[in-house]
């Protein structure tokens, strides 16, 4: 299998590492929970990237509305898809659009869910970690359903 190149879950690990480097030069009152919090996520995004890069966990997708625990337990590296769509926007206002467009141009309605879109955008990129499993529910909408059948024939 060929090594994935993982553009932006690099640039979101190094954005925030880089924002927790800030914050310890530069402290402020009441800024160690925002410090602590981007410490966590750029953390999970490097072991994301490194478990993508090693293969040497199982990698369970799963999705909003599911905690990976359960995945846990069983010793899976657990991803959270909608991870991605919702902190792309934190590190570039537009850094969707270019996902929603390749979602749109395969066929999903504008009217649809743009987390469906970006997730689709996002995985023809190749830009999420490959998955040897999804682990689905049809929680928080009814369109994510129909997204896990286009993400399984991708």
């Amino acid at each position: 299998m060929e090594k994935q190149k993982l553009t932006k879950l690099n640039e979101a690990a190094a954005f925030f590492r880089g924002e927790v480097k800030l914050m310890e030069e530069n402290p402020v009152a009441g800024g160690e929970i925002q410090a602590l919090t981007f410490n966590a996520l750029a953390e999970f995004l490097e072991d994301t990237l490194r478990a993508a890069e090693e293969r040497d966990k199982t990698i369970g997708w799963y999705m909003l509305g599911l905690t990976p625990e359960l995945l846990l337990a069983m010793d899976i590296f657990p991803f959270n898809t909608e991870m991605l769509v919702l902190l792309l926007p934190t590190i570039q206002p537009d850094g969707l659009k270019e996902f929603i467009d390749i979602g749109e141009r395969a066929g999903i309605p504008p009217e649809v869910c743009m987390i469906d879109k970006s997730m689709l955008g996002l995985m023809t990129r190749d830009e999420l970690p490959r998955p040897d499993f999804v682990l689905g529910t049809s929680l928080p909408c009814d369109s994510i359903v129909v997204a896990y059948q286009i993400y399984k024939k991708l």
